[in-house]
């Protein structure tokens, strides 16, 4: 965890496919693998709640380094949220803005 915390604070908080062959991958203790192992992972609930999932190793590090914004896997979205969101923006979403009008 010092190299991770150390590559973060010098480096940036980067995603797993962003990090450069040179440098090496976090890809903490789970067993998962494949795209989004060693990612922060959220769920949001059906009152639109972000509910942690995985990667508190690198959530921990950027709430220590005072890093505001850091990119994250939506796992789950709750029906109930994604049918009023689009009820209640209809006239002014394109599919692909839904995510982004979420969090805004």
């Amino acid at each position: 965890m010092d190299k991770l915390f150390k590559d973060i604070k010098n480096n940036g908080y980067k995603r797993q496919k962003d990090i450069n062959s040179s440098r090496p991958t976090y890809k903490g203790t789970s067993k998962r693998e494949g795209t989004n192992a060693g990612e922060v992972e959220v769920l949001i609930s059906r009152s639109g709640q972000i509910i942690f999932c995985d990667g508190r190793h690198r959530l921990t590090i950027a709430k220590i380094l005072k890093i505001n914004k850091i990119p994250v896997i939506i796992n789950v979205f709750h029906e109930k949220y994604i049918r009023k969101e689009i009820k209640k923006n209809i006239n002014t979403l394109e599919p692909q803005d839904i995510i982004e009008h979420i969090f805004d």
